[in-house]
């Protein structure tokens, strides 16, 4: 809260100051996090294709130019699950996909 932390005599005299001192938190907040924010949908695009090389949840990024970016997200353990909870023969399974997962903007 900025105006309850502050002593009267430097409380802010108008909503500017408040806007601002509240944009100046949360800015410092980012920066301790390391929460970067995309300025872009390009730069969005570009953070998901460079996490193809060092993370092992994103698989793939497809793009071209008829649709939005593909993204393919999976980890081993996940196909592991799949493959024992889902593709049992004997006892039956459901397998469904939940295409409205949104990573950003996209």
């Amino acid at each position: 809260m900025i105006v309850g932390d502050t002593a009267d005599d430097d409380a802010p005299r108008n909503s500017r100051v408040v806007r601002n001192q509240k944009y100046v938190q949360a800015s410092k907040r980012r920066r301790e996090t390391n929460d970067n924010i995309s300025n872009n949908v390009a730069d969005e695009v570009q953070q998901v294709c460079s996490m193809v090389v060092h993370d092992n949840y994103v698989q793939s990024v497809t793009m071209t130019q008829e649709r939005a970016p593909m993204v393919i997200l999976y980890n081993d353990r996940q196909l592991s699950e799949i493959r024992t909870f889902c593709a049992n023969k004997t006892a039956g399974s459901i397998l469904s996909v939940d295409k409205t997962y949104n990573l950003g903007r996209l």
